[in-house]
């Protein structure tokens, strides 16, 4: 039976398997058919950006060959914790940002094997313990980011050697991220909501001075991100006792995999990677991951990326949108836990490499694990 994957099910399986989001393991003997461990670094470059704002600019493709595929599909793992394909903005009301900015701290690639999770790292060999001081990039994805560095594989195990080995999605784990996005007029909103908003959203303590984990911000006229108070919604540039936060899944968050589970104090933005046709799959091979030089591009899906998942679409229940302080209450971006639905709403990036020979096979011509 065909099971649907996700990032979700996809640590689960790492969590039985070795460390998760840690530093890469030492090889190791395996019986015939078997997972082991790989520990290989290789030079690359990665491109981070944008092109599904409202305002987006550039061309993720640009002189690259997509090679991206489905949210993808393994046999046999248990589903828990599943990730929503962003369908609950079908019901609830979200919006594509104009413009992001911020600063992001590293970026992954999540790999299913046989079966088994496994996870490939650009720039860092060991996830662990990456904080607000770790070193940081500050990025606006209207504008591509290129950075030269190395591609660490991998935490977890599998058998690379499978045709059952292929990219199911992509982690990144972001210090702070600023969302622009407009309420329109006429879209239900009222008061002051009515208007282009920036919203800072933090993920590590002091991401930005004096901020913790799950901290909002928002530009005020005066050009300054400041906190707004929990009661009576006033904003300031000092952080109050009680200020307006992202929902209690992400202030007080901790790994749900445990001390080797990845990084301890930063959730994880999950996005899936993009199909370029549907029932295809993206293989890639132990060669390809070794081979040097290669030029990994990420355009992060911004599409509905600014939730508000207590907000319901119909009934005209936009209507609470009525001021900042309504605005902050509700507001979280997608990838996050909202605290209301079992499901967290994943966005989808789009993955391009640029120089490898690589291809798309139709999903039924990926074995079964057992095989």
């Amino acid at each position: 039976m065909m099971i649907r994957a996700t990032p979700a099910s996809l640590f689960l399986t790492l969590l039985t398997i070795g460390p998760m989001l840690g530093g890469a393991t030492a090889a190791c003997s395996h019986g015939s058919g078997g997972p082991r461990s790989y520990s290989f670094t290789t030079a690359t470059s990665r491109r981070l950006e944008s092109t599904s704002m409202s305002a987006g600019v550039g061309n993720g493709s640009s002189g690259t060959q997509a090679v991206a595929a489905s949210a993808l599909h393994t046999r046999g793992v248990a589903l828990e914790n599943s990730f929503d394909d962003n369908n609950l903005c079908n019901s609830v009301v979200c919006f594509t940002p104009d413009k992001l900015t911020g600063k992001y701290l590293a970026v992954g690639l999540s790999i299913q094997s046989d079966g088994h999770g496994m996870m490939a790292y650009f720039g860092q060999d060991d996830w662990s313990s990456i904080d607000a001081t770790s070193p940081g990039y500050d990025f606006d994805f209207t504008a591509p980011l290129t950075q030269a560095g190395k591609l660490v594989c991998c935490g977890g195990a599998g058998n690379l050697g499978s045709r059952n080995t292929y990219i199911e999605s992509i982690a990144y784990l972001f210090s702070y991220i600023d969302a622009t996005f407009t309420i329109p007029d006429g879209a239900g909103a009222h008061g002051s909501a009515v208007a282009t908003h920036t919203v800072r959203f933090v993920l590590a303590d002091n991401g930005v001075p004096a901020a913790r984990r799950g901290d909002l911000q928002y530009k005020d006229a005066d050009g300054i991100f400041k906190w707004a108070d929990a009661s009576s919604g006033a904003l300031s540039a000092t952080r109050p006792s009680t200020p307006i936060s992202m929902p209690s899944p992400v202030v007080n968050w901790t790994n749900p995999f445990g001390p080797q589970g990845g990084n301890q104090s930063i959730p994880v933005l999950y996005e899936h990677v993009n199909p370029p046709s549907s029932g295809s799959v993206y293989q890639v091979t132990e060669e390809q991951l070794r081979g040097d030089g290669h030029s990994y591009a990420f355009d992060f899906g911004a599409n509905n990326f600014v939730m508000f998942p207590r907000v319901i679409k119909s009934g005209g229940d936009i209507g609470r949108l009525d001021s900042v302080k309504a605005i902050l209450e509700n507001v979280i971006t997608q990838g996050l836990p909202d605290g209301v639905h079992p499901s967290v709403a994943a966005g989808t990036s789009t993955l391009y490499l640029d120089g490898a020979d690589v291809g798309l096979v139709p999903e039924s011509g990926v074995p079964d694990a057992s095989e």
